[in-house]
């Protein structure tokens, strides 16, 4: 994790939090079902995990800078889940499964769901491209 995220957490905050990423969610959200699970990886100022969880889906947010989890505190009410940067690479993918296993149970009986990208009952998540485990 670099370290301009510790140093500049409360400003990086102020500035990237009222982005305007309208265009961006109008592509992702038709991909989406109704309540969807998301984990929001590096969720930077919490922008994108409180903007989905005010309309309605269940948002886990993953941060590795430990001040700007302070900072999306500030705003998201939902799970946040912090993976510091001497966590092994095994310790963040138990992370992201129990970050996954938790949005599968809150979208239903503890079920997984089909995936909205291949289809097949498995849990996926987006890590700068879709990876179907």
């Amino acid at each position: 994790m670099c370290k301009y995220y510790e140093t500049n957490a409360k400003r990086y905050a102020r500035e990237t939090f009222s982005a305007d990423m309208s265009e961006q969610y109008q592509k992702f959200l038709p991909l989406l079902r109704e309540q969807a699970g998301i984990l929001d990886v590096g969720s930077g100022s919490g922008r994108d995990a409180c903007y989905f969880q005010k309309h309605g889906y269940q948002v886990t947010a993953l941060e590795p800078s430990k001040k700007l989890c302070r900072e999306i505190r500030k705003v998201f009410l939902g799970e946040i889940v912090w993976k510091s940067e001497k966590s092994s690479q095994e310790k963040l993918y138990a992370l992201i499964f129990r970050a996954i296993s938790r949005i599968n149970n809150l979208m239903g009986s503890g079920r997984v769901h089909p995936c909205f990208i291949c289809g097949r009952k498995r849990s996926c998540v987006f890590l700068k491209k879709w990876i179907c485990i």
